[in-house]
Formats: C-alpha cells, sequence, structure tokens
C-alpha cells in the first residue's frame, strides 16, 4: 500500500513538474537594419536556454516606438510559439506602485497627443516643401490664368500652413514638458528605462539552447537625402555628392550592425487602386492640391561610395553600407555618403529684376533621370567657397535638371523706371497709361559671361483693355507676355536693356496688372 502511494506520488510530481510554466528572461541582439524614409526595421536574434515544456520569454529594452502590428518572431526546429504579446517593461511592471502606473498610462496619453500633432507638421511641412519647390514652375506655363492661380495659392496657402505650424509647435511644447515632468516623476520610482518588453508563450520539445529571430518596425528613425553640390568654375563639370542625413531616436543603441538605407515604405498600402469614371467639364480651379510624393526610380549613374552597393527593384532602391556600423540613439544625425560623380553641365547666368536684383548661376545637367536622385537640399560650393542652399527638385519630367547654384554678387542688374516717359493720357471714352523701363547691367567679373534678363508686359484679360509695346530691344513672347534678352558681357562691361509699353482701358475703371 505504501508502495503504490509513494508511485502516485512521483507520478504526481512529474506531471506537476512537466506542466510547470518556465519564467525566462533574455535580450535581443540586433544583426540587420534597414533604414527607411521615415521608419526602421530591425532584425535581431534571441538565444536562451530553453525547458522541455511550457516557457514564458520575456524579451526587454525593445524600443518604446516599436510598430506592434509590424512584430513577427520565428523560431528553431522543435519550438512552437503559442502566443505573443507587447507589453509595458515587465521590470517596472513589478517595481511600480499602483501610483507608478497611473503615471505610465498618463504618459502614453500625452505621446499619443504628441504622435498625432508631430504627423499633421509632418504633413504640413512636406506640403510647403512641394509649393516652395514648384514654385518656378509659374515661369514656365503659357497661360496667364495658370500664372495668377498659382501667384494666388502662394500668397494665401504657404501662410496658412506656416501658422498652422505655429500652432501645432505652441501644442507641442507644453505636453513635451508635460513628458519630460512626469517621466523625471516615474524615473524617482523606478531605476529602469522606458522601454517596451515581448512577452512570448511558448513550448519546446527538450531542455536545449535555441534561437529566435525577431522582426519589427520602429518610428523615431529613418533617413533624408542631401547633396553637396561643387563647382569649380562655369567651364568645369560638376560634382554632386549625395549623401544619407541619418536620424535615430529610438532609445536603442545600434551597435555594430548591418545598415542598408531604402528609399521604399513598408507600411505602403499595397491595394491595387480602381479607376473611376473620367467626366470632362468646364475647368475650375481648387485651393487645395494633393501631390503624389513618390518618387520613379532610375538607372544608376553615380559612382558609389566605397562600401556602399546599391540595389533596384520595381518599388524601391536600396544602399547597403558593408562595414557594420554603430548608431547611438541621439539627438544628433549621422551623415553617410552614398554615392558622388563627377557630371557634364551647362551654365548660364539668369536675372529677373523685377523680382530679384540679383544674377543667379543655373546649371543645367543632361540626362538627369539616369542618376537616381532624390529631392532634397544641397549644399552648394562654387569656386572653392561655400556659397549657400539650393533645393533639388527632381520631382520634374524634363530630362535636363535645373539647380540654381545661387547669386553671384560680381554681376550687378538694375531695373529702373524711366519717368519722362511714364504718363496717363484722357481720350474720348478711353485713358492711356505708358511706362517705359531700363535695365542696366554690369559685369564685374574677370572673365566673360552669358546673361539671360526676364521682364514681362502686361497681357490684357479683357477685350476693353488694349495692351502696345512701344519699344523693345529683346524678344517678345505674345502669348506671356515675357521680355527676354541674351546677354554677352566682357569683363568690366556695362549695357543697357530697354522697354516700353502702353495700356488703353475705359476711363474712370481701374485695372489690375498695370506694372
Amino acid at each position: 500500500m505504501k508502495r503504490i502511494l509513494l508511485l502516485n506520488l512521483l507520478l504526481i510530481s512529474s506531471l506537476t513538474l512537466f506542466s510547470q510554466e518556465n519564467n525566462l528572461v533574455a535580450a535581443e541582439k540586433i544583426q540587420e537594419i534597414t533604414v527607411f524614409r521615415n521608419l526602421a526595421e530591425i532584425k535581431s536574434k534571441v538565444t536562451t536556454n530553453l525547458f522541455s515544456g511550457l516557457n514564458t520569454l520575456i524579451i526587454d529594452n525593445l524600443p518604446k516606438s516599436i510598430l506592434k502590428n509590424s512584430i513577427q518572431v520565428s523560431a528553431d526546429a522543435g519550438i512552437r510559439i503559442i502566443q505573443i504579446s507587447p507589453i509595458t517593461d515587465y521590470k517596472r511592471a513589478t517595481l511600480q506602485t499602483q501610483a507608478g502606473l497611473r503615471i505610465t498610462d498618463t504618459i502614453a496619453n500625452y505621446q499619443d497627443q504628441l504622435n498625432t500633432l508631430n504627423i499633421k507638421r509632418y504633413s504640413l511641412e512636406q506640403e510647403l516643401e512641394i509649393l516652395l519647390a514648384n514654385k518656378n514652375l509659374s515661369n514656365k506655363t503659357d497661360l496667364a490664368g495658370e500664372i495668377e492661380d498659382l501667384t494666388a495659392i502662394y500668397k494665401t496657402r504657404i501662410p496658412v500652413i506656416k501658422e498652422e505650424i505655429y500652432r501645432i509647435d505652441k501644442k507641442i511644447k507644453p505636453i513635451l514638458n508635460t513628458i519630460i515632468q512626469l517621466e523625471k516623476t516615474l524615473a524617482n520610482m523606478s531605476n529602469t528605462n522606458d522601454y517596451c518588453s515581448l512577452k512570448i508563450s511558448l513550448m519546446a520539445n527538450e531542455n536545449a539552447s535555441k534561437n529566435l529571430s525577431l522582426h519589427y518596425l520602429v518610428n523615431d528613425a529613418g533617413w533624408n537625402p542631401i547633396y553637396d553640390l561643387r563647382v569649380a568654375n562655369i567651364t568645369a563639370p560638376i560634382l554632386i555628392q549625395q549623401k544619407a542625413n541619418v536620424f535615430q531616436n529610438t532609445g536603442i543603441d545600434w551597435e555594430q550592425a548591418k545598415i542598408t538605407l531604402s528609399t521604399g515604405n513598408p507600411i505602403d498600402n499595397g491595394i491595387l487602386p480602381n479607376l473611376n469614371p473620367l467626366y470632362s467639364d468646364i475647368f475650375t480651379y481648387q485651393k487645395t492640391r494633393s501631390y503624389d510624393m513618390m518618387e520613379k526610380a532610375s538607372m544608376p549613374q553615380l559612382a558609389m561610395a566605397p562600401g556602399v552597393i546599391e540595389s533596384e527593384n520595381q518599388l524601391a532602391n536600396s544602399y547597403e553600407i558593408n562595414a557594420l556600423t554603430t548608431l547611438a540613439s541621439s539627438q544628433e544625425n549621422k551623415v553617410i555618403e552614398i554615392k558622388s560623380d563627377t557630371l557634364f553641365a551647362f551654365y548660364q547666368y539668369m536675372a529677373v529684376p523685377k523680382l530679384d536684383p540679383h544674377a543667379y548661376l543655373i546649371s543645367r545637367i543632361p540626362n538627369w533621370n539616369n542618376l537616381n536622385l532624390l529631392a532634397g537640399n544641397a549644399s552648394v560650393y562654387f569656386e572653392d567657397a561655400y556659397v549657400g542652399e539650393t533645393f533639388l527638385n527632381t520631382m520634374q519630367i524634363d530630362d535636363t535638371l535645373q539647380v540654381s547654384l545661387g547669386k553671384d554678387p560680381n554681376i550687378l542688374v538694375e531695373r529702373i523706371k524711366v519717368k519722362e516717359f511714364n504718363a496717363h493720357k484722357l481720350l474720348s471714352g478711353y485713358q492711356t497709361a505708358s511706362l517705359n523701363f531700363n535695365i542696366k547691367v554690369l559685369n564685374n567679373k574677370k572673365t566673360a559671361i552669358n546673361l539671360t534678363i526676364e521682364d514681362q508686359a502686361p497681357i490684357s484679360k479683357n477685350k476693353s483693355i488694349e495692351v502696345k509695346l512701344n519699344s523693345l530691344d529683346g524678344k517678345y513672347d505674345i502669348e506671356t507676355g515675357k521680355l527676354t534678352w541674351k546677354l554677352n558681357l566682357n569683363p568690366s562691361e556695362q549695357k543697357v536693356c530697354s522697354f516700353g509699353y502702353e495700356l488703353k482701358y475705359p476711363k474712370n475703371k481701374m485695372i489690375s496688372g498695370l506694372e
């Protein structure tokens, strides 16, 4: 009887031991990181000793900005994953009081508000960037109505965007201050950092050391393209250096990891859109626009930087950094050179003295579509000196890329209204207004230059208004009203361009677009 009882106790003890849940804690080892424009994909490895039966594994010190829906876990053979649950840091959940948990919830609420505001701010910044990047389109259109419409949107929409960004920034500041104060309070209650943890329930068929692979996406990381444009002189080719300005504020240092930069979007909607009926009607201009921000991929031509390998598919370009790289979580960005090369370019000086009394050096790069460039800010160096910033606008369909290299202070341009030839006259039922201008140009450079000057004459939008050109020593485009002069100026040479026009319109009427 005692022997049977002893056997039963041993059996119960064995079953209890088998069914006991084993609690384990492990840390990830980051191996590969793909940095997208506004996200990063982390691929890491977790090695731990598992017990035969049910195990609960806690992977701690994960970034708090992890996108929970993106978490993927795979394991070695002989392991069955039962459940995956993102949780607040397990140490903090154990150590904190109820008051601490309430503070944690409050921080989460404020963080949601902050994320919402940041998303709105980013959208406004992107809209503003596109408006500014496409501002020059108003000088290329052949329709006067479009010029006025574009000018109207610049005058109305840009101030509205800046005002909205200002209001958002005013809202962000107190939220940030509140979060900082709450986190300080929480830090006094617990010495652990504010990280996310992952709870994984799994079954193992033996006691052994096993590996798990962990994939997930995080916010607070990304990269932006930036450029250096270097020109020795207006007879030399242009050197384009493309770089990546990488930011990562995830709270986790990336140590000795394989890093790849990508132009893709891992959370882009992958659903094929449907075509709706295309209706034709009289055009009515709307004050709001939507812009397609997708960059069209093209064949690479720039020489890759040492240690960088470029790959391309139908959806994105990737730049793999060969050397293992360390990127600390910091407010300071890291600049990585991607590729560079010296390219043939045409150079031309241009001036629009009605809007700006300066001459600008313009570079035109043919066949730029083969360069795989993204729109971004560029630092300009001319004649071995830094001259300022410009914007590399790749959102255009022309086969020649136009880049403004900045103002040249050695070329003086002045637009002067000739007073003695300006007059207003009254005729029967009509009045006339005559205006005349001189544009003076002086080349103070030591070399000869080619300069294109642009101005304009009014275009009548009303049949009761007549426009007549009185004098012009340049080229006139009757469709756009644009006046153009192409000048060759030797060193220290000065030239004067002249033009005038007359408007005839009903008396007792006021008109716009006089000058």
